[in-house]
């Protein structure tokens, strides 16, 4: 993943169909169309994998590491201050 946008993993086609799902459900059940319409971007935004790490190097913590969780969906960062 090295920094790269979350879909762009070996299941990418799986992750933004788990990602479309959720955003149908959260407008579904909020009778909202412009529900949920922020996670695609929220997700862009936010760095990934290695890029992640780096941050928080900079920031001052050590044992940096990240899990892929759900098809990429989703990545636990630990670190240590």
């Amino acid at each position: 993943r090295d920094g790269q946008h979350p879909f762009a993993n070996k299941y990418g086609a799986t992750a933004e169909a788990i990602l479309t799902e959720y955003t149908t459900i959260g407008r579904l059940v909020s009778h909202d169309v412009r529900a949920y319409s922020y996670l695609p971007e929220s997700i862009a935004a936010v760095p990934q994998g290695n890029s992640m790490l780096e941050l928080l190097r900079e920031a001052g913590f050590s044992q940096c590491t990240f899990t892929p969780l759900t098809f990429g969906t989703c990545t636990i960062y630990m670190a240590i201050k």
